[in-house]
This record gives C-alpha cells, sequence and structure tokens, in this order.
C-alpha cells in the first residue's frame, strides 16, 4: 500500500505567518489551526495590520489560543450560526400578518426577522412606531399591551423565534444635547420600547446610528460646547437612554448595524482617542454611556454594515473579524474595555440585492465560476465563520417569504422571492448553517470502489497499515498518520458533504485544501458523535471549497500509536451536494 508522507510540523509553521487569511474553522470557537499566505500581506493598509505583522512570531496553537481567549460570545464548536432579515419586506409585520404566513416564513430558511412597531394613535389622526422616539409623543404601555400578546404567540414559531425589535435611529432633526426635556423623553420611550420587546418575546432590540437626515447628531457642530464638555453630555446621555433599556430587558441583544465599526478608520491612529476628539465624534462618548450601565447579562452586536461588499475572495470578512476583535477596544474607554471585550461580538451582513440585481444595476456582484448561487455561498460561508452568533441580512427589492396577498408593502418592494431569483439559495443556507451534519437527500457516493485512498504517516515512527476486508487499519503510527483521498479539480464556493466511522481512540477526520500540489489550508475537523456498543463513532460535516483550492483532501488521523494499538476506518464518503 502506498505511503504518502505528510508535510511536517515545521513546515506547516514556517508557513503559517502574516495576515488574516484565516482558514475554514469557527473563529473563537471552531478550527484550532490558523494559517495565513504570505503574498496577500503586500497590499495590506500598513497601519491597520501592524498588529498582524506583530504576530508573526506567534506560534499556530499559541494564536488560535489568543484568538478563543478574546472572543468570548462566540458559539460553541459545532452549533449553529442564526439567519436574521431586516429588509423592507418586513415593514407593517403585525402579528396578524405573521400568524397568517407561518408556513412561509418556517420555510425561508430564517432564524429571526427585524422590524418596528406601528401602534394607531387615534388623537393624532395617524402612528407612532418604536422606530422613531424623538417624534414628541410621551408612549404609554397600554397602547402595546395587546399587541405584546400577539407577537409573543408567534415568536414560538421556527423561523420567528430569533427575532429583533427596531426601537432606536438616529432623529430626523438635531436634537440639542444641553435639551434635557427631549431627552427624557427619548429616554421614557425607550424604556416602553424595551419593555414591550421583552414582553413580546424579542429576542434582543435594534439601533440604527447611520446618518440618513444628515443631521450630525453624533458630530460636534462649531455651535456646540467645547468637545471635552460636550463629550462628557453625549456619554450621560447614552446612559439615560439605555439605563431604562437594560432595567426592562437586563438579557437583551442590542444589535447595532453599526457599533464601533461605524467609525474603523480611528484605530488606524497611533493614539485612537486622540483622534476621536480630534474628529469632534460624540457616537464613541454616548457607546461609552451605555457601557457604563450595561449588566453583565446584557449583550451587543456590532454588525459591521460594511460587510455589505466583503469578497470572500479577499478574506475581507475575516480581516474585518480581526479588527473588530483586535483593534476596536482601543476605540473605548479604558474602564469599559474589559465589558466591551466580554460583552460585544461581531456580526457580518450580507445586502441580499448584491446577488440578485443585474449586471447593470449599482449594486452588483459577479457569478463565481458561471454560478451566483456559488457566490453567495462562498460569502455566506466566510460571513459565518468570521461571525460570533448572528449572521444578518438587508434586503429591498425582492423577499425571503411568499407572503399571502393581505400582507402591505412599500412602494420598493416586489413579491419575488430569493428562492426564485436564486434557486437553491434555501438549501444551501440550511446545509452550511447545520454544517456538522448531513442532509437525508444525498447524492452518489464520490468515493467509488475504483478510487484510491493512500495511506500516509508524518514523524519518525511511521506505522503499518493494513486492510481487514473493508476496513483500513492504522496501527503504531508514534506522531501521526492515516488514510486521504484526493479530489481533484474542485471548483471555488462547490459544497461538499463528507462522512467516515472510525474505531479507536484519539480519532480525528477532516478536509484539507491544496492549490497547484501546495497545501492552503489545514483540515477542516469533523464532528464525531458518541460511539456505538463496538465503539464506532460516525463524523460527518459539510465544506465549502475556499478561494483559490482546486483540489480537496478527505483524510483520517491517528495520533500518537503505542506498536500495539490501532485505529480503524470504514465507510468514507464523500458527496457533491452543489452549488450551481
Amino acid at each position: 500500500m502506498d505511503i504518502i508522507y505528510g508535510i511536517s510540523y515545521k513546515e506547516r509553521k514556517d508557513k503559517a505567518m502574516t495576515t488574516s487569511k484565516a482558514l475554514e474553522g469557527t473563529p473563537c470557537a471552531g478550527n484550532p489551526h490558523i494559517r495565513f499566505d504570505e503574498e496577500k500581506v503586500a497590499s495590506a493598509t500598513p497601519r491597520r495590520w501592524s498588529l498582524l505583522y506583530a504576530l508573526r512570531s506567534i506560534g499556530i496553537l499559541t494564536l488560535a489560543a489568543l484568538w478563543t481567549a478574546i472572543c468570548p460570545g462566540a458559539s460553541e464548536p459545532g452549533s449553529s450560526r442564526k439567519f436574521i432579515a431586516w429588509g423592507y419586506e418586513f415593514v407593517f409585520s403585525t402579528p396578524e400578518i405573521l400568524k397568517s404566513n407561518l408556513n412561509a416564513i418556517e420555510a425561508s430558511g430564517l432564524d429571526g426577522i427585524g422590524f418596528g412597531v406601528y401602534v394607531k394613535v387615534p388623537e393624532r389622526n395617524g402612528s407612532m412606531s418604536t422606530d422613531h422616539i424623538f417624534d414628541g409623543l410621551l408612549w404609554e404601555r397600554e397602547r402595546f399591551r395587546e399587541m405584546a400578546r400577539g407577537y409573543r404567540e408567534v415568536f414560538r414559531h421556527k423561523g420567528l423565534r430569533h427575532s429583533f425589535l427596531q426601537m432606536f435611529r438616529a432623529p430626523y432633526k438635531r436634537v440639542d444635547w444641553t435639551d434635557d426635556a427631549t431627552w427624557a423623553l427619548a429616554a421614557s420611550n425607550l424604556t416602553v420600547a424595551a419593555w414591550f420587546a421583552k414582553e413580546s418575546g424579542f429576542e434582543g432590540v435594534t439601533i440604527d446610528m447611520e446618518d440618513y437626515f444628515n443631521t450630525r447628531q453624533f458630530t460636534r457642530l462649531p455651535s456646540d460646547m467645547p468637545y471635552d464638555s460636550l463629550s462628557l453630555v453625549a456619554r450621560r446621555r447614552g446612559a439615560e437612554l439605555f439605563r431604562g433599556v437594560f432595567r426592562e430587558f437586563p438579557d437583551t441583544v442590542v444589535f447595532s448595524y453599526w457599533l464601533l465599526s461605524m467609525i474603523h478608520g480611528m484605530v488606524n491612529a497611533v493614539d485612537p482617542q486622540s483622534a476621536i476628539r480630534a474628529s469632534g465624534d460624540l457616537w464613541v462618548p454616548f457607546v461609552n454611556g451605555m457601557l457604563d450601565v450595561a449588566p453583565p447579562t446584557a449583550r451587543f452586536v456590532d454588525g459591521n454594515e460594511d460587510s455589505y461588499y466583503f469578497d470572500a475572495e479577499q478574506y475581507e470578512y475575516w480581516r474585518a473579524a480581526v479588527e473588530q476583535k483586535m483593534t476596536m477596544p482601543a476605540l473605548v474607554a479604558e474602564e469599559n474595555r474589559r465589558k466591551y471585550r466580554a460583552q460585544a461580538t461581531s456580526a457580518m451582513g450580507m445586502y441580499m440585492e448584491n446577488f440578485t440585481n443585474d449586471a447593470k444595476q449599482r449594486y452588483y456582484v459577479p457569478p463565481l465560476g458561471g454560478s451566483r448561487l456559488r457566490r453567495f455561498a462562498q460569502n455566506l460561508n466566510q460571513a459565518m465563520m468570521a461571525s460570533d452568533e448572528y449572521v444578518w441580512f438587508w434586503n429591498e427589492r425582492d423577499c425571503w417569504i411568499k407572503w399571502s396577498e393581505e400582507k402591505r408593502f412599500n412602494g420598493k418592494t416586489r413579491r419575488r422571492t430569493f428562492e426564485e431569483a436564486l434557486p437553491g439559495i434555501t438549501r444551501v443556507m440550511k446545509m452550511l448553517r447545520n454544517r456538522d451534519r448531513l442532509p437525508d437527500d444525498l447524492p452518489e457516493n464520490m468515493l467509488t470502489p475504483g478510487k484510491k485512498v493512500y495511506s500516509w504517516a508524518d514523524g519518525k515512527v511511521k506505522g503499518a497499515f493494513s486492510k481487514e476486508g473493508d476496513v483500513l487499519v492504522a496501527t503504531g503510527c508514534g506522531s501521526q498518520g492515516g488514510y486521504a483521498v484526493n479530489f481533484d479539480k474542485v471548483s471555488p464556493g462547490d459544497i461538499y458533504g463528507v462522512r467516515c466511522r472510525m474505531q479507536g481512540d484519539r480519532v480525528q477526520s477532516g478536509v484539507s485544501w491544496k492549490r497547484k500540489g501546495k497545501w492552503l489550508k489545514p483540515s477542516v475537523s469533523l464532528a464525531f458523535g458518541e460511539p456505538d456498543a463496538d465503539g464506532w463513532r460516525t463524523g460527518e460535516g459539510i465544506v465549502v471549497v475556499p478561494p483559490e483550492a482546486d483540489t480537496m483532501v478527505f483524510s483520517t488521523t491517528a495520533r500518537g500509536l503505542k506498536p500495539d494499538e490501532s485505529v480503524r476506518t470504514k465507510e468514507m464518503a464523500v458527496y457533491r451536494l452543489g452549488c450551481d
């Protein structure tokens, strides 16, 4: 039987240097190996990546431990990311509308949606919205109570369990920072909104500080008081507005389309705090006020809306995740950095019209290998890996849900679904979200009897390899060894499922990648279940071919075996799940 000697640890370590070209593994919680490509670093912005250059001397495992330490909010290995959608189609999502569309919502592949709530105000011949807290009307809980009962009923259903209430947007008109009455009104209204969110069963609340109306609310103007004084007022306002929010909803998730990522350029400064002051920024002081009053049970999510335009082939999701975790804490006041690191998590967003617009429109992402679905899958895969818990979507023209005719839309939204515009997207999302297990509808196994499976070993003690019927046996591999099979001419963005059964201690199996014969990434480890009565464990998983890869290597590994110890493998299988 042929022996293929694996690349040594020293060779792997020597190649594992610089920037953020991370592996196919979950940061903070998944694959512990990290590998970088030196050619990419030449085009990286020097100051932004200066911290990453400093990591050159840190070994792979040390860097992995560091990454895990700074990502306390990450999901556990094997857990699913949550897919949350915000967009125009969710305006006017009353409990009655949601209830009448539950089947379509559950079929969408989403875990939750985000929207604001409108309540009729007869005395004003109109309505008020949780999006706009500065509208001059003092909110009362009784106006919301009946609606809260309706939402609580529908939020038990799949597709809505992790929904968010939009409750705080930048004001239409600039509010004077010294106007105590207006800020007190806003604080009272936010408190009612938070109570409503908790009472209704929302997972959290959404804030959106993008300056749609060019009010420059969070920038000091020449007519304002001096910055040092004004920044203290802004910090006090942040505490005042959110003290009631956390009192009513202490375990809320505060999801911000932009949190500190809204001013991420500041982290490139030699002294970020001085840069904040020089720019007249008031958003960071306001966020510090929110952090001042946040209990340990609350969480913050930075949605990094710039990720709408990220490209997985440039590893931009990974780079943003590194920036959020390792450099943005410097923007926070020193006394709040520990809290920020412990309670703030990263999320990546996807602007869906990028994948459904035609090439003549402004927002357009081209196909990958002739497939727009494959481009979506590659970006979504990397976005998931770079996010701690949530991946979010924004849509305007098309819809996730095949709504009944009673659903109201604004003038920009049509009834075409993303499944109709991009056939197969729902299946792709469900596969990637549940990547630790294979779907039931599997194609033919690509590992046919004629496909050659190689044995391999690394280290001084190579061990012995044999076959017992359909069982492959590795014995006495002092360092590591096992079996591997290559699949050439794979295409980036394509999706594969792999499975095997192994018996013995210290078993491991996974997928690695090559380009033109050179290793690109260490393996993506499979999730193994509990052993059966005979000690056999089943390992399976779903992988997306990463950028640049042309060869997939599916392997099993036995580590540190004594001369009389063996690990057995059977039922190796590879399935092309496809993305076409």
